[in-house]
């Protein structure tokens, strides 16, 4: 069986690891450590901007992995071992399937051998160096998307902000990692090497030493990175773009991913939480301001994601105030009993202090919601340590902040049972429908303090995002833990152009109590991460959308389309009960040599709200889904006959590859 001229191409990327997921299809580490592994921060970069990847483990590798009689299951492959840990049987198949069906190979460092480097034009390694100083030059683009320039491995690159007040609001073990990162980081080892002369540079060092390059090996575009695997994508740098840039080039196949590039979600914590009326200056934004706040998001074209507490505890105590639930007055107090916060509110004794009342907050906050500025989400359903009679009888309940953390006890400093963790995230989840019409998507546990299984017990009860100091992106069954998709107190960090410059979204967390009273303050952060490279604002929604959607994209070369079917998340998919529509931003890049017209794209299950061209080959487009569950898009394309000659693409099909009986299975 051959694969001609009519064969399809699924657009995906194929990651070969040490070792396949672990259980439950976990990627990545949920603490902070100094360094992680090399696939690990491929499985980043890829999720980052929602691209079809499939991870393996080297004893898997077999000729059903990369396709069948009709189709080729990848256009790229990304070596994360060392490929003197392939068996040669693995080592032929690869070797087929870039050089006959043309898929791109990507490989770092030391990882070619003697069996691999012409893969990758190497013809000897001739040593290892450290780079310095400690940058880069990329002159060219594989996908010629960007003009020339210096990726900075510097300490500041490491940051995706500036911490205002350094390290004096981290624990020491938290300092001591970051520290230890950094230190790491200023070490950054390469391979020198001979190579092929018709291997086309990339980058360099400011030596002129070359760091990476592409090669034309066979139908395949091949791209070697001479820089340690294992570092040199733990930076916010252009070299991460410029990794993408490979594998949007790949050998001409095209691709589609998430065009997320350089966002920013507001994130606004801790309204409807008890906290605000039992921590010395808690606040509470009410309806007035709230409808202030709205006024600035409209003005500065930025949306707001709330993640909200459904559930306000009563200490019990008289001494300090009244509890109204829906304008009556609690005559008789429980201590830790639990009333809906939409419901409250708060009259302090101390008459300096104004009524904090969680019923205005709520209809400032539904005002909104129906204003499409805002979305909301999931706080956990208290704030509060789930012992709430321990809590209400302590001494130190107003003083001590580890009082106010759900899903880790922060004041014992011990896991809380998954039963509680999951009970509290699914009616938080359940009260949050029903008081917005609308399902919660993320969830980010106050102070965010958790254990290492939180993120799973999110996933199971429907969240599709975990949003604490890393983002915890749910899909098809697979949970990837990803550190460079940070959120980052906005009140604390001065921005810094590292999130423009590696082109990924980051999570700007502000609080109530941190606006309520200087507007004027957010409005100067949002400007300032603007001027520092973040091209848009979007929702908590439609970075879900975005990100957790199944993209899977195919390029018929017989009949000149490319045909794209988004399934939303669950959630998502049934966003016609969602005040405020979420967006799924996708970036297309066409097959080489092949043009598009905007007015011969169809699309089902879904609206398209804007189409712009984004690059040499590329468009962008944003879509508002429908009530449909998924999201289908047809994009014929025209493929021109001027080119360079070298066009690895056109010279796939007639070489027929027989992958059922030439590659031995």
């Amino acid at each position: 069986m051959e694969l001609h001229h009519n064969s399809i191409n699924r657009l995906g990327v194929l990651v070969i690891a040490p070792e396949a997921p672990r259980g439950n299809g976990i990627v990545g580490d949920a603490q902070p450590s100094v360094s992680d592994s090399e696939y690990v921060d491929y499985a980043e970069l890829l999720s980052a901007c929602n691209y079809t990847f499939d991870i393996c483990a080297p004893k898997d590798i077999a000729p059903d992995l990369f396709g069948d009689s009709e189709s080729v299951k990848y256009s790229s492959i990304v070596l994360g071992v060392p490929l003197s840990e392939l068996s040669e049987r693995a080592v032929s198949l690869i070797q087929q399937i870039s050089l006959e069906v043309g898929v791109s190979l990507i490989a770092a460092y030391d990882h070619p051998d003697d069996r691999s480097a012409a893969w990758f034009g190497i013809e000897r390694f001739t040593g290892k160096k450290m780079l310095w100083p400690l940058k880069a030059n990329i002159m060219r683009w594989p996908n010629g998307d960007a003009p020339a320039c210096v990726a900075d491995y510097g300490p500041h690159s490491g940051l995706p902000g500036i911490r205002l007040r350094g390290f004096r609001k981290l624990s020491w073990k938290q300092t001591f990692t970051k520290a230890r990162s950094l230190i790491r980081s200023l070490q950054l080892p390469y391979m020198t090497a001979a190579r092929a002369t018709d291997t086309e540079v990339l980058s360099t060092t400011m030596r002129g030493e070359v760091l990476a390059w592409s090669y034309q090996f066979g139908n395949a575009t091949n791209y070697y990175f001479a820089l340690h695997g294992d570092l040199f994508l733990d930076k916010y740098n252009e070299m991460h773009r410029l990794v993408r840039s490979a594998l949007d080039a790949n050998s001409g196949h095209g691709m589609v991913c998430a065009d997320v590039d350089s966002t920013m979600v507001l994130r606004l914590d801790d309204p409807g939480a008890s906290k605000a009326e039992y921590v010395e200056g808690g606040c509470l934004l009410t309806e007035t301001e709230w409808n202030e706040l709205g006024t600035v998001l409209e003005e500065v074209h930025a949306p707001l994601s709330v993640m909200y507490t459904p559930g306000w505890v009563d200490d019990g105590d008289h001494k300090s105030g009244n509890v109204f639930i829906d304008g009556e007055m609690l005559s008789a107090r429980t201590p830790g009993a639990l009333y809906d916060s939409a419901r409250v509110k708060y009259v302090f004794f101390d008459s300096t202090k104004p009524p904090h009342d969680h019923v205005s907050e709520f209809r400032g906050l539904e005002t909104l919601v129906n204003k499409r500025l805002v979305d909301i989400h999931s706080h956990g359903l208290t704030h509060l340590n789930p012992d709430h009679n321990a809590w209400a009888v302590a001494p130190d309940k107003r003083a001590a902040a580890p009082w106010y953390t759900e899903f880790y006890d922060s004041k014992n400093d011990k896991p809380v049972s998954t039963d509680d963790q999951a009970r509290a995230m699914e009616q938080s989840k359940n009260k949050i429908q029903e008081l917005f019409g609308a399902p919660a998507e993320v969830l980010t546990p106050s102070g965010h303090k958790h254990n290492s299984e939180c993120d799973v017990l999110a996933h199971a009860a429907g969240y599709d995002l975990f949003s604490v100091d890393y983002t915890g992106i749910m899909k098809r069954g697979s949970l990837i833990r990803n550190w460079k998709i940070p959120a980052l107190m906005l009140y604390f960090k001065e921005p810094t152009a590292s999130i423009e410059k590696a082109g990924y979204p980051v999570i700007g967390v502000i609080h109530d109590y941190e606006i309520k009273l200087n507007l004027g303050r957010l409005r100067s952060i949002i400007d300032k991460w603007k001027a520092a490279g973040v091209k848009r604002y979007i929702s908590l929604n439609s970075l879900a959308a975005s990100l957790c959607s199944q993209i899977d994209a195919y390029y018929s070369v017989r009949e000149s389309k490319i045909e794209v079917r988004i399934i939303l998340p669950a959630t998502t998919s049934h966003r016609h009960r969602t005040p405020r529509a979420a967006h799924v931003s996708l970036r297309i890049v066409l097959p080489r040599r092949c043009s598009y017209a905007k007015e011969a794209i169809d699309i089902a299950g879904g609206v398209l709200v804007c189409l712009i061209d984004s690059g040499p080959n590329a468009i962008s487009m944003s879509i508002r889904p429908t009530d449909a569950e998924s999201i289908d898009i047809l994009i014929p394309v025209r493929r021109s006959q001027s080119g360079d000659g070298g066009d690895s693409f056109d010279s796939q099909g007639s070489n027929a590859l027989l992958i059922n009986q030439r590659m031995g299975k």
